[in-house]
């Protein structure tokens, strides 16, 4: 298939059946049985995004029609210039959720709070634990925690070395143990 005055053209490359999209003679993405490379006639998994400016960032950009389809709308994932930074950008005004087992375990709201556990926060940060037994911020059931510790430390449990609260029950019943 080929566009006006061949400036826009899709072609199979071999008997194999990748095709190969060209704009003005460059290739442009390239499908084959592996998947579809973007930037790349040689995807390793089934998308592979790749820019072959390293001083440039590498963007994918999601949105619907709430969030409209130009620069600086919906999300990015973006991988940095320089190749070892990544960034999950939503530029809209609200928020970013995390999920692991089919459930939300962390939110961060479009004015910067942290829930954890929760997606509702109240402060800055805010850990709640699932009462019901079931560890939703790492602690262990029946209490939540959240530790501060010095990993680089040898010391044993009896000599914990860093900061540690606890929320026990429904009663609000709780500790602060500070280490060494």
């Amino acid at each position: 298939i080929t566009g006006i005055s061949g400036y826009a053209w899709m072609k199979q490359r071999t008997s194999a059946g990748e095709i190969e999209f060209l704009t003005n003679n460059v290739t442009r993405a390239y499908l084959d049985a592996t998947g579809l490379g973007i930037g790349t006639t040689s995807p390793a998994n089934e998308l592979v995004v790749h820019n072959p400016n390293a001083s440039t960032n590498t963007i994918i950009q999601l949105t619907n029609d709430d969030s409209a389809a130009g620069a600086g709308n919906g999300t990015y994932l973006e991988h940095m210039s320089g190749g070892v930074n990544f960034s999950l950008w939503n530029n809209e005004n609200g928020y970013v959720r995390f999920g692991a087992n089919n459930l939300e375990r962390m939110r961060i709201l479009a004015g910067g709070k942290v829930g954890i556990g929760t997606g509702a926060p109240d402060t800055i940060l805010h850990i709640q634990e699932d009462v019901s037994g079931a560890s939703t911020s790492g602690g262990a059931a029946g209490g939540a925690y959240l530790t501060i510790e010095n990993t680089d430390d040898t010391s044993s449990e009896s000599e914990f070395s860093g900061i540690q609260a606890k929320l026990r029950g429904a009663r609000n019943a709780g500790e602060i143990r500070f280490g060494k």
